[in-house]
Parts: structure tokens; C-alpha cells; sequence
């Protein structure tokens, strides 16, 4: 038997349910404050079990999600600290990790939500809320675009921006096309093309459209 995968995909999101990407963001998972060393084992096991079943891959971390004043850091600054470890986004899990209910937010590149529940609740959550964004697109057509990042200007801006690029829902591929100082030309291929890219990047603060009133996709990097 021979499946039609892009067919498949189709017809369940024409059923009004979600498919998830094969390029799945991988997700950092705090909880704070740290549980004890004997609590942790256990809501290690609860976090990655829950994973598992819903096809995330996931790695809890020690970060902590709030400065040294007790602030809670910003979207922004998380996402720095996991790209040290790899990550495309980060779940946040605040309260007691025995208790029946803890707060949780999910940060991603274009934005943050937040829900509540106990430990399998976050993980459900985070792929609910990311595989709803990813899957809402493939009924769009694969389109390519042309897409121009200004402000570029050291190897670790340039790996950011390509894996920003890579984290937009739909995107299937982006590659440089072309540099020129700091201006980098890249050929993104994703559902729905350049307005999907232009729309899923609208909430992102370090991609600023730099051209609004251009057909072409022109953005500045802000570190």
C-alpha cells in the first residue's frame, strides 16, 4: 500500500485538525522554582513520556527564567539563553512540579502563550499551540520568495537569522542566494510563500520589515 503523503495531509487539514511538520522545534522545558533532586527524576520521566506521545522533542534544562532581582526575563532574552543549547523554543513551567497545576508559557520566535495545568498539560499545550500555527498552512500552495536581511554582520548574526528563517511554520528550505557587506540575500521556500513568511514574521522583534510599501520581503536584523 502506497500513501500520498501530501494528499494525507490535506484531507486531515481539511477535516479542521492540525499536522505537525517533519522539522519539529525542539523545546526547552523549565521548571521553576527547581524541584528537589527525588521530584525532579520524577517529573523528567512525566515531561518526556508526554513527549514522546505527542511527537516533540523536548530536554529539560537548569535555566532560570527570571533575573536576579526575581523579574521574569523576557521573551527575548529566554530564547537567547536556549540557543545555547540548541533550542527553537522554550516551555516555562512555574509552581510546585508535584502540585495538580502549574502556570506555563511557551516561547517561540513570533510570540508567547500561556495556559495552565499539571505537567503533561504543558507539553500537550505546546503542541497544540505550535502544531495548530504549523499545520494552518498546509493547504496553501509551496511558493518560493525572495527574502533580504539587512544589519548582518558576524557569523553568529547570520546563523541566527537562517534559523530564524527555518523556524517559520511551512518554511521547507532556506538558502543564501547572494551577500553583499552586511546584506544577506536568502531564497526561502514555504507554504502560502512570501505572504505567509511576511505575516508569520510580523511578531518577531528581531526581523523588522525595513520596506513596507515593497513587494519585495526586506527585513532588518536586530540582535
Amino acid at each position: 500500500m502506497i500513501f500520498d503523503g501530501v494528499a494525507v495531509e490535506r484531507a486531515i487539514v481539511a477535516a479542521g485538525r492540525s499536522v505537525w511538520d517533519r522539522n519539529r522545534p525542539f523545546t526547552l522545558v523549565v521548571l521553576y522554582p527547581p524541584p528537589a533532586r527525588t521530584a525532579e527524576d520524577a517529573a523528567r520521566v512525566a515531561v518526556e513520556q508526554a513527549a514522546i506521545e505527542r511527537g516533540l522533542p523536548v530536554s529539560m534544562v537548569p535555566l532560570s527564567p527570571v533575573d536576579a532581582s526575581g523579574n521574569d526575563l523576557s521573551r527575548e532574552a529566554l530564547l537567547q539563553m536556549a540557543q545555547r543549547y540548541g533550542g527553537d523554543a522554550v516551555l516555562v513551567g512555574h509552581g510546585d512540579a508535584g502540585s495538580a497545576s502549574l502556570q506555563w508559557t511557551l516561547h517561540t520566535n513570533f510570540s508567547s502563550e500561556s495556559w495552565s495545568g499539571p505537567l503533561a498539560a504543558g507539553i500537550n499545550g505546546a503542541v497544540d499551540t505550535m502544531a495548530s500555527v504549523q499545520g494552518g498552512s498546509l493547504a496553501q500552495t509551496e511558493a518560493s520568495a525572495r527574502v533580504e536581511i539587512d544589519g548582518v554582520t558576524t557569523l553568529t548574526d547570520y546563523a541566527n537569522v537562517e534559523r530564524m528563517l527555518e523556524s517559520v511554520p511551512g518554511v521547507r528550505r532556506a538558502n543564501v542566494s547572494a551577500a553583499n557587506a552586511n546584506v544577506v540575500m536568502f531564497d526561502v521556500v514555504a507554504r502560502g510563500g512570501g505572504d505567509a513568511i511576511d505575516h508569520a514574521l510580523a511578531g518577531s522583534t528581531h526581523l523588522v520589515r525595513s520596506d513596507a510599501s515593497s513587494a519585495r520581503l526586506a527585513f532588518q536584523y536586530r540582535p
